[in-house]
């Protein structure tokens, strides 16, 4: 018969529960039955993966049919199995088949299906439909991943980032910086930076400006191909250093009438101002984000030589052994010469602590910041 369109009718065996269907259109085609290619075929992508980059991913499809089936992988002959009887190697592998396969027509025996998203990251099932003379499914899988750093000479991943700026310090938990102070985020080379995995513009470096918790602040890497990796978080937090660190020299004196005048002396000249050796011991805390280094200047000279005005203004005291024939106490400028001589004025003379000062300063204000 040739092809067209017939009636048909259907009478069921248990006419009790079912009705005959009468005068049913049914379309008749002719040639040969199509092939059921389950187990005869090897289709293949062209790629099994793919490395984000923003664009559609779109893998080729190769099929090839056999038609005794599709061959089992043979080895070479290497890596058989002892004979215990003989000593000898045996070939654990199978024989190859003679049948070397036949290259299918995409659009002629198959056609590919593909998911409708084939940009974003994730496992995209591709289908391969056979037809014509063929019939039957092949189902493939394929990927598309984010981008993996290089893996450095030592053999591990390079680090994705660094940290720097003007006065920034990183202790490997936390970023300290000063309040108005930017951290700056630099990529390894070879790579660009931004915090919004879509952003059409990734760029040299990236800057944080204000505080954040560790973890919070996401970078994305992109190599010169385009390709991005997965969210990289700033391992450590960023916080505002809104403590200075402070200074402590300490510096061995003898004890005596004048152990303090000479401990100053001895602090803001580290041992210069007498002629016997001193030992200087300088620290310093901060209680916020520690102390990265302590640095200090020795002085052998007078560093403002010409500062006239800052002068040190301490009242001179005699020196001991006066004509007198008696050492004044500290605080007092004569000894008892001059407590002898407001009394004979009929004058009182006001108890007064002189107040020393060192290029403007007060010993009081130089010892606190001390």
């Amino acid at each position: 018969s040739s092809a067209g369109t017939y009636k048909a009718n259907f009478v069921p065996n248990d006419q009790d529960n079912y009705n005959t269907v009468e005068n049913i259109d049914i379309f008749v085609t002719t040639g040969s039955m199509s092939e059921d290619v389950s187990g005869k075929v090897d289709a293949k992508l062209s790629e099994n993966t793919y490395t984000y980059d923003g664009n559609e991913w779109k893998p080729t499809v190769t099929v090839k049919y056999y038609k005794d089936g599709v061959p089992t992988v043979t080895t070479d002959g290497t890596g058989g199995e002892e004979n215990d009887a003989t000593g000898e190697t045996e070939n654990s592998g199978t024989e190859t088949t003679a049948d070397e396969g036949v290259k299918l027509i995409p659009g002629t025996d198959y056609t590919v299906t593909y998911p409708s998203d084939m940009t974003s990251v994730g496992t995209k099932p591709i289908i391969v439909n056979y037809k014509g003379a063929y019939s039957g499914y092949s189902f493939l899988t394929g990927e598309i991943k984010y981008l993996e750093l290089c893996v450095g000479a030592d053999g591990r991943p390079i680090n994705p980032y660094t940290t720097s700026g003007d006065n920034v310090w990183n202790d490997g938990t936390t970023i300290w910086k000063t309040e108005n102070g930017e951290v700056v985020i630099t990529p390894p080379a070879g790579y660009t930076i931004s915090d919004d995995f879509n952003s059409e513009t990734y760029r040299d470096t990236l800057t944080i400006t204000g505080e954040a918790s560790a973890g919070s602040t996401i970078i994305y890497l992109k190599d010169t191909y385009g390709h991005v990796t997965a969210g990289i978080p700033i391992s450590e937090a960023v916080k505002n250093d809104m403590e200075g660190p402070k200074g402590v020299i300490s510096i061995n004196v003898s004890e005596g009438i004048d152990a303090m005048f000479r401990n100053f002396m001895n602090k803001v000249t580290f041992g210069l101002m007498f002629s016997d050796d001193r030992t200087a011991t300088i620290a310093a805390k901060d209680s916020s984000s520690g102390v990265k280094s302590i640095e200090y200047i020795v002085a052998h000279e007078d560093l403002f030589p010409n500062d006239k005005e800052n002068q040190t203004t301490t009242p001179e005291a005699p020196e001991a052994g006066t004509e007198s024939g008696e050492t004044p106490e500290a605080g007092t400028a004569g000894g008892e010469n001059q407590e002898t001589q407001s009394e004979q004025d009929g004058q009182e003379t006001p108890e007064q602590t002189p107040v020393e000062t060192v290029k403007g300063y007060t010993l009081q204000e130089i010892e606190d910041t001390l």
